[in-house]
C-alpha cells in the first residue's frame, strides 16, 4: 500500500509541476504582450512628441516671416511718406539727407 500512496502523490506532485509549468508560460506570454504594448505606446508617445516639435518649428518659422514681411511693411510706408513730403516741399526732403 505504500508503494501505491508513492505513486499517487509522485502523480499529484507531477501534477502541481504541469500546473506551475502551464502558469509560468501563461504569465510569460502576458508579461511579453504588455512588454509589446509598452514598446507601441512608446513609439506613439515619441511620434507625437516629434509631431510636436515640428508644428512647434514651422510656428516659429511662421513667426519670424511675419515679423520680416511687417518690417518690410514699415520700410515702404516710411519710405512712402518721406517720398509724399519730399514732393510736396522739395526742400524739405534735401535738408534730411
Amino acid at each position: 500500500m505504500s508503494r501505491i500512496k508513492t505513486i499517487a502523490e509522485s502523480l499529484i506532485a507531477r501534477g502541481a509541476i504541469d500546473n506551475a509549468n502551464r502558469a509560468d508560460t501563461i504569465v510569460a506570454v502576458a508579461d511579453s504582450g504588455l512588454q509589446e504594448v509598452s514598446s507601441l505606446n512608446a513609439q506613439q508617445v515619441a511620434r507625437e512628441n516629434v509631431s510636436a516639435a515640428g508644428s512647434a518649428i514651422r510656428d516659429a518659422d511662421f513667426a519670424i516671416e511675419t515679423s520680416h514681411l511687417t518690417r518690410a511693411r514699415i520700410l515702404v510706408s516710411t519710405s512712402n511718406s518721406v517720398l509724399s513730403l519730399a514732393n510736396a516741399q522739395p526742400r524739405v526732403g534735401f535738408s534730411a539727407l
